[in-house]
């Protein structure tokens, strides 16, 4: 299996699709099939949905061995483990193909700066995306701990479509991770998981002033988010703001009147001071102004009278650790009361 291109950033524009329309009808988020990373990712406070985990298969054996370099001598987590051997810290060995490889490991960082509107995570978190996602070396997988893959996942490594993904050089190396990531969830079923990993694929194409990546990678995980299971409050809300930045203003009209009307008659909720009926109320403006700009939390939410602004309290000394799934945990209406139980 040929090994990932040089670390350093491709040239890219590019706006093709990452990959072929893969069918939508695998298992979903929660049905038991592996799967699964914390928000799809390392990301911030994104808690479990359900989504199943990438784990070893629990049948005594490594879930390394499955993978493309499992029949040769030597090789795989399994061959390894027999041997004696121990990953050195911070050298994971790679649940797919058995490869040992330096991960960095950085200090976790709280956000001191309000999140945008889809919740990508303010400064200083925001700047540490190259540490959300490790990658193999050799066979390319990536993974928030690419020492845990399910066995199902090698062949999906393997497969002629993965190794065009990771190997385009049309598209941002950081990117590519996200993506990798995305195509194996998706492959297994975790659809609301791959969504999470597409959309910080679009965050990545943001940073590299590549608007088109952008906006085919956030209409890819809106059609992710809708295959899946059914939207939380919180997935509905990012997936109007998903549609508002690409530019697809019918439908990011209509998703929002269908998100505001879930909202009001979900109980307790659909009240003018509620903070998730004001986010909805700017995203329906922004709509109106055919706005596609990025925004923060704190321009939907006005600052109280005699204390700072709520998303910009201070948080805690750390982030919180990553988790291993694609969605949201308590909502974001649940978060924003949050914030404002401290404000």
């Amino acid at each position: 299996m040929p090994s990932l291109p040089p670390s350093s950033t491709p040239p890219g524009g590019d706006p093709k699709p990452r990959r072929p329309a893969a069918p939508r009808g695998g298992a979903q988020a929660g049905s038991g099939t592996p799967g699964a990373p914390a928000w799809g990712m390392p990301g911030p406070d994104r808690p479990k949905n359900g989504v199943p985990d990438h784990t070893a298969s629990g049948s005594g054996e490594a879930a390394g061995d499955s993978g493309p370099d499992a029949s040769k001598p030597g090789t795989g987590r399994a061959a390894a483990a027999r041997a004696g051997s121990k990953p050195a810290p911070n050298s994971p060995r790679c649940g797919v193909c058995g490869t040992e490889s330096r991960q960095p490991r950085p200090r976790p960082v709280a956000p001191e700066q309000a999140p945008d509107l889809d919740l990508r995570p303010g400064e200083p978190l925001r700047s540490t995306m190259e540490f959300w996602l490790q990658q193999c070396p050799h066979c390319g997988y990536s993974a928030p701990d690419i020492a845990r893959a399910h066995p199902a996942v090698a062949q999906a490594v393997a497969a002629a479509p993965f190794r065009a993904l990771v190997n385009d050089t049309a598209h941002p190396l950081l990117a590519r991770r996200f993506l990798a990531w995305a195509h194996v969830l998706e492959e297994s079923g975790a659809l609301h998981a791959a969504a999470e990993a597409t959309l910080q694929a679009a965050w990545v194409a943001d940073d590299e002033a590549m608007p088109e990546l952008a906006r085919t990678w956030r209409l890819e995980a809106v059609a992710l988010w809708r295959s899946g299971p059914p939207l939380s409050q919180e997935q509905s809300v990012r997936v109007v703001d998903a549609l508002r930045r690409a530019g697809a203003w019918d439908d990011a009209a209509s998703s929002c009147r269908n998100a505001q009307a879930g909202l009001s008659a979900s109980p307790g909720g659909g009240l003018p001071s509620d903070p998730a009926t004001q986010v909805l109320g700017l995203e329906a403006r922004l709509i109106a102004a055919h706005d596609d700009g990025r925004h923060t939390l704190a321009s939907a939410l006005p600052p109280p009278a005699r204390r700072p602004h709520v998303t910009h309290q201070g948080s805690s000394s750390e982030a919180p650790p990553p988790r291993r799934d694609g969605s949201a945990g308590d909502g974001l209406l649940g978060r924003l009361r949050r914030w404002l139980g401290r404000s």
